[in-house]
């Protein structure tokens, strides 16, 4: 992959609530976890000589799974192959990914080929003791769209990519699924649960994870494929229930350009190493610190993405607050979140306030502009209906020059909020775009 030509925005320590600051510690993510081991290899699908392209999540038994997927209605063969998977078994034994072919829109052949990406793992995997099939296999593609998949050269690196196999290869896999990333994403925490309502006889849990994409990026999944893994023990229906609000909250609560995919995927995987094997599943308060560790974990790799993003060199928190209803804060922040003025403006540096302002009035939600008010990187610069002047603009503008910050709209009418992620549009990205398939 080329130099990137904008400067690449820094990749954070994790953000922790107070509840779980002294609970949580952020890990290398190259950290082993007890359950799961990872490779990259490279099998030629994309152009460039030596990049991985082919990767693999293995359990060295089969782990509990849960997963969202795309909605678009054009849906890649991986994912309506892996769909059915999850729906007739929440055990699974891997999760094979190609990256430079996305598989969709390829008909009958693209099904088989699918298909055949998971046998190939299945007869590589398969031990005398195990009972494994295909259903036991998530699968997932990623780039161009239409382009029959190179189905040899993958099948023929399979056997390579198992032998490759790690616990401290979770790096390695990140590279492998890039698509126009600049880099891989990758982070890692160890969650103290000992003593905890719930947690049983499990004293601590890890959880590590990886995310992919750059482009084509808006809530209800966008071109990505997400995955983290876990040693803790959670019942299937609790992770279920659990990634779905997860995802609410992170994978689906990003946008770069409005786009979504054919071949989205986001899966969690739970070994229940950290438990004794006849050992209860987590429960109560052990549950619900995990399930906050875990969004912690994935909103970090969902804005991680952003980070990565085509052409990004800015990143706003955007929160609205005061709703009548989480609908209507949610609708009100992805009109902001997608405004190519707002965008544009980012990328400029210019609190051009009355480019929110205007996106919070056509956003079909009723609202009062007497009674709003909007802040940028914590400066107040519109105080309900009135500007606040030149000395505030400035201080919203020096906020702008930093690689992230916060932007926040209370409609006061009531008590909802939402939270999204977006970026600043840039003529890199469109760049970058105008040459993809070039």
């Amino acid at each position: 992959m080329s130099e990137p030509t904008h400067p690449l925005l820094p990749f954070p320590p994790l953000s922790l609530s107070a509840s779980l600051v002294e609970r949580c510690q952020e890990l290398s993510s190259d950290t082993p976890i007890p359950g799961f081991l990872f490779a990259g290899v490279h099998a030629g699908i994309k152009r460039s000589s030596e990049a991985l392209d082919v990767g693999l999540i293995s359990c060295t038994s089969t782990a509990t799974c849960a997963g969202v997927y795309t909605q678009n209605q054009v849906v890649a063969a991986p994912v309506t192959l892996s769909r059915r998977h999850l729906a007739s078994t929440t055990q699974v034994r891997a999760v094979i990914v190609n990256s430079g072919n996305a598989n969709a829109c390829t008909g009958e052949g693209g099904d088989r080929d699918a298909l055949l990406m998971a046998n190939s793992v299945v007869d590589q995997l398969l031990e005398s003791s195990t009972s494994l099939s295909a259903a036991h296999i998530q699968v997932a593609s990623t780039g161009v769209i239409g382009a029959p998949l190179p189905i040899k050269k993958l099948t023929d690196a399979i056997p390579m990519v198992v032998s490759s196999l790690e616990s401290s290869g979770l790096k390695r896999f990140a590279t492998a699924i890039m698509t126009t990333d600049n880099r891989p994403k990758s982070r890692a925490l160890k969650l103290n649960l000992k003593g905890v309502k719930g947690a049983g006889e499990t004293t601590e849990v890890m959880i590590a994870g990886c995310s992919k994409g750059a482009g084509m990026i808006h809530p209800n999944m966008a071109t990505m494929l997400s995955y983290l893994c876990t040693d803790a023990k959670v019942a299937a229906d609790d992770l279920q229930k659990l990634w779905v609000e997860v995802c609410d909250h992170s994978f689906n609560a990003i946008t770069i350009d409005g786009d979504t995919s054919t071949n989205d995927t986001a899966l969690i995987l739970a070994s229940g190493e950290s438990s004794p094997l006849e050992g209860s599943p987590l429960q109560d308060e052990a549950l619900s610190l995990f399930i906050e560790a875990t969004r912690a974990l994935a909103t970090a790799l969902a804005v991680d993405i952003l980070r990565d993003g085509e052409g990004v060199e800015h990143v706003a928190h955007l929160t609205v607050r005061g709703a009548r209803t989480s609908t209507e804060a949610r609708q009100v922040a992805e009109t902001i979140a997608l405004s190519p003025l707002v965008k544009t403006a980012m990328n400029g540096e210019d609190p051009n306030w009355g480019r929110i302002i205007a996106a919070v009035g056509r956003s079909g939600v009723e609202v009062d502009p007497s009674v709003i008010t909007l802040c940028i990187g914590g400066e107040k610069i519109y105080d309900r209906g009135q500007w606040c002047g030149l000395e505030a603009e400035e201080v919203a503008h020096q906020a702008m020059c930093g690689a992230e910050y916060p932007i926040e709209v209370d409609l006061s009418l009531g008590v909802s909020d939402c939270t999204l992620y977006t970026t600043d549009l840039s003529a890199q990205y469109v760049r970058i775009n105008a040459d993809y398939r070039s």
